[in-house]
């Protein structure tokens, strides 16, 4: 593929960037607010052209996400403590997403290798069932391998989570412009729609990032095949395919408004059963003990797990299961 001729330059270009000494204060403030448009546009709350010029809406965003005083001089130009807030922020970004996708990438190769394991075991098994090292061992998979479920099970719920709850954000604020021009004599709902749907779909893909994430996960799930944690499995799928079908619900109207209406409370009432059906088929206390304990026996006596920060990690987010 060839690089464009004239490349954006990144946002840590602008930051980096070293203005002349004795330039105008003109050119500064150019800087400056190139600065902050690239710096927003990463952190995907902007996506207009780095031109220096700061229109209403990428001021109001920069209001949302910084306190006035640092914003501005007390002359009224943009500050410089502008650009080092929206870097730090920048940078968080960067961070988090650098995290979890470490996290996930490691979590979906141990899921995938335990599963793999467990068949190899299971296929040993058929040949000779009473060798007590096979047997010994595939107790301790499954306890290392709903381990890594439990694991996998509290970042699928939390990205579910923030899924719904932008989703039905979005939801309201739709509804909301329709319900006005549902009781206005100068636009009509079709009219509306047409004036917000741009944005909607503007949104909706900003969502797209999350459901990938969890149709990654819904993938690994349907692998764990066995029947150590199968209820428990089933409830986190489901709740995995309400929470990503929930954005095209919420954000694309169907029907009539009356009907749009009814959507919102159809999906949250659906949500809550999913939840509901993951706390009633989640691990008893003991359980998890005694998978922890399968766990720690196949750290020690078969070394499937070289990183000694694999348990800390496991007993750092058993909380969700404790009764």
């Amino acid at each position: 593929m060839n690089e464009p001729l004239n490349p954006e330059p990144k946002f840590e270009e602008y930051v980096s960037a070293n203005i002349a000494v004795g330039a105008s204060p003109e050119i500064v403030q150019l800087h400056r607010a190139k600065a902050v448009q690239a710096g927003l546009k990463e952190l995907d709350r902007y996506n207009g052209n780095i031109d220096g010029v700061l229109g209403k809406s990428t001021l109001a965003v920069l209001h949302e996400l910084i306190p006035e005083e640092e914003i501005y001089t007390p002359g009224g130009q943009l500050n410089e403590q502008a650009v080092s807030r929206i870097d730090a922020l920048v940078n968080d970004k960067r961070m988090n997403a650098a995290k979890q996708a470490g996290t996930i990438d490691a979590l979906r190769k141990r899921f995938t290798g335990l599963g793999n394991a467990r068949d190899h075991v299971e296929e040993a098994l058929k040949l000779d069932p009473q060798f007590k090292g096979s047997i010994e061992l595939r107790n301790s998979l499954a306890g290392a391998h709903a381990v890594a479920l439990y694991i996998l099970s509290e970042h699928a719920i939390d990205l579910g989570s923030d899924l719904i709850l932008e989703a039905a954000q979005l939801y309201d604020a739709i509804l909301g412009g329709l319900n006005t021009a549902a009781s206005s004599r100068y636009v009509t709902v079709s009219e509306m729609w047409a004036k917000i749907e741009p944005k909607v779909e503007g949104a909706a893909k900003t969502l797209v990032p999350t459901q990938d994430k969890l149709l990654e996960f819904q993938l690994m799930l349907e692998t764990y095949k066995f029947g150590d944690a199968n209820d428990f499995k089933d409830a986190l799928l489901t709740y995995i395919q309400v929470s990503r079908s929930a954005p095209n619900k919420f954000l694309k109207p169907t029907g009539n408004l009356v009907e749009y209406r009814a959507v919102g409370p159809s999906i949250i009432s659906s949500y809550t059963e999913a939840v509901q059906n993951i706390i009633a088929k989640r691990p008893k206390k003991e359980q998890i003990e005694e998978d922890m304990e399968n766990f720690g026996r196949a750290v020690s006596d078969f070394e499937l797990y070289k990183h000694p920060e694999t348990e800390t990690l496991v007993r750092a987010n058993w909380k969700l299961f404790e009764a």
